[in-house]
């Protein structure tokens, strides 16, 4: 038993599993011992921990192993106990098993009332489970010997039906969004009769699947706008209906989709993306499960809505969604996204003091405040400060191991055709041949604001 493995479980506990898992071991000396060595110190090596634990004596792995394997145990045990309290579904299901095999009729017609009010619900947070809670139902059904199984038998179906048709949609969804990006060639079983199933008749999950289908078809007639208007639609008649968790992935895929479109030139779909994002906020999906909202989200939105000229908006978004960003990364979100407000606002004074004393810490914040520090000095015609930002620049973007060939190129060219633009600003006809051989290029970052550079100095 490899204690990194329980170090990394047990700094995965919150204060409440932690207390529990102290509580199973007090009275078990060398699990307790090495439950509180190990909540307040790093794991380093199994001799290192087995000297704190057991102070003088003689080293004895196999007592060790035992003592970790047992108390790995119990940590799995907690963990496990936190997801079968957190899904009602999975807590009924193993319920009403148990209460089955052990013939326990009241209480297992406590636990059937409930299965009763989950499936009450169309849209219901996990089919799978209250499926396999119907089948468990026939089956005591049957062996009670009874005769009113008929409603029930259909109810099993029903579930079924929509567990997997609800699946195998998205999953055709998944698969031709990475067939396009990995170029595999793939054809998944019975995937043109399950997008040709009139799935009005199904009791389960309607919502969800016409979304899914409409999805689908998004994607297969890219050109048609009609059925992505009707997937948003759906989404804000029906958002009461959809459990969270398959709302959040269905307002990403509109947003993927709604981006897809923007960038082939089709304009009208800025307005579109800040739509979808005000309705994840108002339909209370844009935290992740950890009640987290991620960065990269933050600042996807703020741009967006920049873009739009929402301006008061954005400085309340700012302010209101810090609060939920992971603490590690609250700050360079913050102060990025705060320097990009004062920047689309034309604060360039603001910007630049910002970006001028807050250290990044964070590689790609960094290398996007140096391209807005970059465009400033174009902008304001600070020639002398932008030939020295641009050589350092360079500099930085080259040093950076971490990140990818296509990010390398795309900060280096920007860097390479804004100085070009700069030598260019009294030359018409160097001005157009920059445009000749930057138009369609997708190798650079910040191509649209060079190109409106270019038509502002013609």
């Amino acid at each position: 038993m490899n204690s990194n493995k329980l170090s990394s479980l047990l700094e995965t506990l919150n204060p409440n599993e932690r207390k529990l898992l102290i509580f199973y071991t007090e009275d078990q000396k060398d699990l307790s011992r090495i439950v509180q060595h190990l909540i307040h110190n790093a794991y380093t090596n199994s001799k290192d921990l087995y000297k704190a634990i057991f102070k003088s004596k003689t080293y004895d792995d196999k007592r060790l192993r035992n003592a970790l394997y047992t108390l790995n145990k119990y940590v799995e045990r907690i963990i496990a106990l936190r997801y079968f309290e957190e899904d009602p579904s999975i807590n009924n299901y193993i319920l009403m098993k148990h209460c089955s095999q052990y013939n326990l009729s009241k209480e297992y017609n406590g636990y059937l009332q409930k299965l009763k009010q989950q499936t009450d619900i169309p849209e219901s947070s996990n089919l799978l489970f209250c499926y396999l809670s119907q089948k468990i139902h026939l089956e005591y059904l049957e062996e009670k010997k009874r005769q009113f199984i008929q409603e029930e038998l259909i109810k099993k179906d029903q579930l079924l039906d929509a567990y997997y048709f609800k699946e195998k949609l998205w999953n055709l969804f998944e698969i031709d969004i990475y067939k396009n990006i990995y170029q595999f060639e793939y054809t998944p079983n019975l995937s043109a009769y399950i997008q040709s199933i009139d799935i009005s008749s199904f009791h389960f999950a309607k919502s969800s699947l016409q979304f899914l289908k409409l999805l689908l078809l998004m994607m297969e007639e890219f050109e048609n706008d009609n059925h992505f208007q009707k997937a948003v639609r759906l989404l804000e008649e029906t958002y009461e209906n959809i459990p969270a968790k398959d709302l959040r992935p269905y307002y990403i895929a509109v947003i993927n989709y709604a981006i897809k479109k923007f960038n082939t030139g089709k304009k009208e779909y800025l307005k579109e993306l800040f739509r979808i994002y005000t309705l994840q906020i108002k339909h209370k999906v844009l935290l992740n499960e950890k009640n987290y909202l991620e960065p990269y989200a933050y600042k996807n939105i703020t741009t967006i809505a920049l873009q739009n000229k929402e301006f008061v908006w954005v400085k309340t978004f700012l302010e209101e969604y810090s609060n939920f960003l992971p603490k590690e990364e609250k700050e360079n979100a913050y102060q990025y996204n705060l320097a990009n407000y004062y920047y689309f606002t034309g604060s360039y004074k603001q910007c630049l003091r910002l970006l001028q004393t807050v250290q990044f810490s964070d590689v790609y914040y960094n290398l996007d405040a140096r391209s807005m520090l970059l465009k400033i000095y174009f902008e304001e015609k600070e020639w002398n400060l932008l030939h020295d930002h641009c050589f350092a620049f360079k500099a930085f973007v080259l040093r950076q191991e971490g990140i990818s060939e296509q990010h390398k190129t795309g900060y280096l060219n920007l860097i390479k055709w804004t100085n070009k633009l700069s030598n260019a600003v009294f030359d018409t006809r160097k001005r157009k041949l920059i445009a000749e051989k930057i138009s369609g290029q997708k190798k650079i970052s910040e191509l649209k604001w060079l190109t409106e550079q270019i038509e502002k100095l013609s």
